[in-house]
C-alpha cells in the first residue's frame, strides 16, 4: 500500500509503500512529498477511509505526485470507459498540470 509520511518533526514529507524484507512487513521511501500532495493523499483518505483505495499518479509525465481513488474508480476509468467509448480518460493532480501536458501534446500533434 502506498502512503505518505512526515518525518523530522513534520517538516518533511516522503511516499512510502509496504514491502517485506526477510518475512517482515515495513516502509520503504519512493521520493520525497510536499505538503500540500500530503494534506490532499491523507484529507481523501480520510474522508473514503471505508472504500477500498488504490494510489493513481498524475497523467502529466513530469509529475510524480499520487492521488488516492477508490479502485472502482479505476477499474472504470482504465477499462470500462475505453470498451464503450474508444476512448481514454486521464487523470491529472491539478489544472496546472493538465494545460501544460495538453501544450506538449499540442506540440507533438503537430510535427
Amino acid at each position: 500500500m502506498i502512503d505518505i509520511q512526515r518525518r523530522n518533526g513534520g517538516k518533511d514529507f516522503y511516499v512510502v509503500k509496504d514491502v517485506i524484507k526477510n518475512g517482515k512487513r515495513t516502509k520503504e521511501t519512493v521520493r520525497k512529498s510536499s505538503k500540500e500532495e500530503y494534506n490532499s493523499f491523507h484529507a481523501a483518505k480520510n474522508g473514503l477511509e471505508n472504500m477500498d483505495l488504490t494510489a493513481i499518479s498524475c497523467a502529466f509525465p513530469e509529475c510524480d505526485m499520487l492521488r488516492p481513488i477508490p479502485r472502482e474508480q479505476k477499474r472504470l476509468l482504465k477499462t470500462v470507459l475505453p470498451q464503450r467509448y474508444k476512448q481514454f480518460t486521464d487523470i491529472y493532480c491539478s489544472q496546472k498540470c493538465r494545460n501544460a501536458h495538453e501544450q506538449d501534446l499540442k506540440t507533438v500533434l503537430k510535427e
